[in-house]
């Protein structure tokens, strides 16, 4: 499979995406990880299978345009204190686009497969 990997935010991102394309290199992926505008620019030439997105909102248009699976991954949302203050992190228009969200673990989980988080 080809994989996609945006980065945004190099400080606060690079380390764990690299951490990941390798584990997913290591089993059998073709991955594709650089700066989020020159490798969207590119998606058409590189026609992921997976797309593995930021806590951004992906409209339907770059859905469209992408053709591959759209993963959400929340690079920040691994701490919170509270549903309500991690309710402003996901909201169902940063979903509508998406295939699978990636949680952190079950309580993310949960709130996001109940639609327990503001609009």
């Amino acid at each position: 499979m080809r994989i996609a990997i945006p980065v945004e935010t190099f400080v606060r991102e690079f380390n764990a995406k690299i951490l990941l394309a390798i584990k997913l290199a290591q089993n059998g992926h073709d991955i594709y990880i650089g700066e989020s505008s020159p490798l969207n620019m590119g998606l058409d030439l590189i026609d992921p299978d997976i797309y593995i997105s930021n806590c951004n909102f992906v409209d339907r248009k770059f859905a469209h345009k992408i053709r591959s699976k759209i993963f959400l991954l929340d690079s920040e949302g691994g701490v919170f204190r509270s549903k309500e203050e991690y309710s402003t992190r996901i909201d169902t228009n940063r979903l509508e686009n998406v295939d699978h969200y990636l949680a952190w673990g079950q309580k993310t989980a949960y709130i996001v497969e109940n639609n327990s988080f503001s609009t």
